[in-house]
């Protein structure tokens, strides 16, 4: 019982309570709140059909936890050439491709081959037009 009643304490401390969807397209959901640990308005950005990929002011993030994590993928922008990646510490403690989102932002299309640690692949595509339209609703209040 008392593992339980820390446990709650410490969802209570990192969990956004006080969150509130501010935007939803046909393929994002922007969801705002107050920071706990600075106090700071951030957001979260979600795919509405493919819940594993998010995005925060900072970052794309296209999580493959519990899908065999990623040992290398492909990245393609619009259609310029792709290239391949090995993944970096950070990228493999969250089984997640990482893309800098300035660098997303230049771009209306992305196009991921991933190649997971258990040898599957995966391919995604990601439509950025929408994608600006929910982060603008993030970072303009």
């Amino acid at each position: 019982m008392k593992k339980f009643i820390c446990l709650i304490a410490l969802l209570n401390l990192f969990c956004n309570v006080n969150s509130a969807i501010v935007y939803k397209n046909s393929n994002w959901s922007t969801n705002r709140f107050v920071n706990q640990i600075n106090d700071k308005v951030d957001c979260t950005i979600t795919n509405i059909k493919k819940r594993y990929i998010t995005a925060d002011s900072d970052w794309l993030y296209i999580s493959y936890k519990n899908r065999g994590g990623v040992l290398t993928y492909e990245r393609r922008f619009d259609n310029e050439k792709s290239e391949t990646y090995e993944t970096n510490q950070y990228e493999k403690d969250l089984d997640s491709v990482l893309i800098p989102i300035d660098l997303v932002l230049q771009h209306s299309k992305i196009r991921l081959n991933v190649l997971t640690i258990l040898r599957n692949s995966f391919f995604e595509e990601i439509d950025v037009s929408t994608l600006k339209m929910a982060l603008e609703k993030c970072i303009s209040q």
